[in-house]
């Protein structure tokens, strides 16, 4: 933990801008390719094509006039579409005398993930206080409280019939992001969300799936004061407080999708449903020490 220092007054900032890239992303297969090897691997098991030769060759020049019959999907463009920057500024100050050191510090964390609705920023402050009442008795005052809160993605039900069941609500939608195909639409031309897989459109989750949020304020002291009678004889009690109050809401939204002919395929959730829970945690600690 930093100190105050004896001495003149001083200012120090510290800060940083940056960007998160996705890496070691899957190349994935435009959509006649698609098509093209899906016919193959049917073939390869004694089953008929699932799609003709000339579907297959008329696609690319009916996807310029249909793109909702003949869609050409890259959905790790349309899924990856938050921007990743984060920046950090820390403001600290130090100075003091004899008789009383202090340290303190300011810290601004915001980062926006790689998917729109993932976001966690952070404020914070510290101040740690040194205080020399006598040439035997002396304290520290610390404190130390922050702000955080962090938004994702809604707890969509990904282990509905027919999707795979991920861990997390960013799990599925980074699994469904590399496993459906191009010649699935995200969104047709008349404002309705294609089918995905069986409903889950990792999209359509992110932007109409509703939304999950977790915010914090923990305070956490520490409180001590020494006596030292001799030069070999110390004796120290400690107070530390620790408070914090986390609260999690999250909000599932039912989500339609369509065939391209506007036909309601899939309502997943059948319905909407909120969560919220709230925690009170304290833990308050003495300790006595002579050395």
């Amino acid at each position: 933990t930093k100190r105050g220092k004896e001495g003149k007054f001083s200012v120090t900032y510290n800060g940083y801008v940056g960007i998160q890239m996705p890496t070691d992303l899957p190349d994935k297969l435009n959509a006649v390719d698609h098509m093209t090897l899906l016919n193959e691997a049917y073939t390869n098991v004694g089953r008929s094509p699932l799609y003709s030769q000339s579907y297959i060759d008329s696609y690319n020049e009916n996807h310029k006039t249909d793109p909702d019959r003949y869609p050409e999907t890259d959905w790790q463009d349309e899924v990856l579409n938050g921007n990743g920057i984060q920046t950090s500024h820390t403001l600290s100050f130090t100075g003091g005398n004899d008789r009383l050191r202090f340290f303190g510090e300011f810290g601004y964390l915001d980062q926006n993930g790689l998917l729109k609705p993932v976001k966690f920023k952070r404020y914070s402050v510290r101040l740690n206080t040194d205080i020399r009442i006598s040439d035997k008795i002396s304290g520290s005052f610390d404190l130390f409280a922050y702000n955080r809160e962090r938004k994702s993605v809604s707890e969509f039900p990904g282990s509905n019939p027919g999707a795979i069941s991920y861990s997390s609500a960013t799990g599925l939608i980074f699994g469904m992001m590399n496993k459906l195909p191009a010649t699935q639409a995200v969104k047709y031309s008349n404002g309705l969300w294609g089918e995905g897989q069986n409903g889950v459109n990792p999209v359509a989750i992110m932007e109409d799936g509703g939304f999950y949020k977790e915010t914090e304020t923990p305070v956490i002291g520490n409180f001590s004061l020494q006596y030292k009678p001799f030069d070999f004889l110390t004796a120290k009690v400690s107070y530390a407080p620790n408070y914090s109050q986390p609260q999690v809401k999250s909000f599932v939204n039912t989500v339609k999708t369509y065939d391209a002919d506007g036909t309601l395929r899939f309502t997943v959730p059948s319905v909407n449903y909120m969560n919220e829970n709230v925690n009170k945690n304290r833990l308050d600690q003495f300790f006595g020490t002579m050395t």
